[in-house]
């Protein structure tokens, strides 16, 4: 696994004493379970306030859910692949699973077969610029299938939270991977604006979508940045440490477009179908006031007065005539 380091710069002040808050740690709430993705319903939701629009099969839906107590907080996740026009992003369609949800792109078509109705980057087939629907092109003619010219797309989920927060686990229900064991899948995690500072963490903004015109990599010399690359995950969930806070994630299927320096370790074409994430919110606290410290002028005027006062010290006393 490789984990992006997020450094936090500091600034120095001159001056006879200067103050500095004392050593400030991070408090986390127990972990929230966002699970049941592929048993929401289109009625007003039954799972806890779940809810997919327009409804399963239509490019663009949404699944929204709400946790926690009190009335908890949202959630909102939407399906994206790199399908358009010079590789830009489009949403994807959510296909409904009893245990996860998988995404048809716009070139595997609506209802694809497996692994393409996958969050995956097989190489999708094409009906000579035709759509395929339940494995079959449009018309009907299996002769028709060929592939994308373009070859393979990338498939994620962006996770858009109302609040800042942590993701510990991604739960996974299905895997497949084109080498290595086949019950296992290669996965990027993504968070948009990063901190580890829950004082600012909600106001560093989020997103609910892609424009017409970003790409995978180009998201990444943004505002996106990686959080961790993960090779040969089996089903259920798996951790994910960190102490990254944010309002929007991104659960991917592995894209070298995120992890260009290792792409050799992961599997070439990879598939999972996402049963749920676990996250926990922030809450930073200091241990104790601010505690007056010499500051640099000052320590340097001691400094050489001590070294004076040493040297008279250790003077020659002439002898007494």
């Amino acid at each position: 696994m490789v984990v992006n380091k997020f450094a936090v710069a500091s600034a120095f002040t001159c001056g006879l004493l200067f103050a500095v808050p004392a050593m400030s740690a991070v408090e986390w709430t127990d972990p929230v379970t966002w699970a049941y993705f592929g048993k929401v319903d289109n009625n007003g939701g039954s799972q806890g306030g779940d809810d997919v629009s327009p409804g399963w099969r239509s490019y663009g839906n949404e699944i929204s859910m709400t946790r926690g107590a009190g009335g908890g907080f949202d959630l909102v996740a939407t399906g994206w692949s790199d399908t358009g026009n010079g590789k830009t992003l489009q949403t994807t369609a959510f296909d409904d699973y009893d245990s996860g949800v998988g995404t048809d792109n716009r070139i595997e078509g609506i209802s694809a077969s497996s692994p393409d109705h996958s969050i995956d980057s097989y190489q999708d087939k094409i009906c000579n610029g035709d759509h395929i629907y339940a494995g079959k092109c449009h018309n009907g003619n299996h002769d028709n299938i060929g592939y994308d010219d373009e070859d393979k797309n990338y498939e994620a989920v962006l996770l858009s939270f109302d609040e800042a927060v942590n993701i510990t686990d991604i739960g996974i229900s299905w895997a497949k991977q084109s080498s290595g064991p086949s019950n296992k899948v290669d996965i990027s995690l993504l968070a948009y604006k990063p901190t580890t500072n829950p004082n600012v963490a909600n106001g560093t903004g989020s997103v609910t979508g892609f424009s017409n015109t970003d790409t995978w990599a180009g998201i990444v010399s943004g505002d996106w940045g990686v959080v961790g690359n993960y090779n040969n995950m089996g089903t259920g969930y798996f951790s994910a440490p960190s102490d990254v806070l944010s309002k929007t994630w991104l659960v991917s299927v592995f894209n070298p477009a995120f992890n260009s320096g290792d792409q050799g370790i992961f599997s070439a074409s990879n598939g999972f179908k996402l049963k749920g994430v676990k996250t926990r919110e922030g809450i930073s606290f200091d241990e104790g006031g601010e505690v007056p410290v010499p500051g640099t002028a000052a320590l340097f005027l001691l400094g050489v007065a001590a070294l004076g006062g040493s040297r008279r010290k250790k003077r020659p006393v002439p002898a007494p005539v």
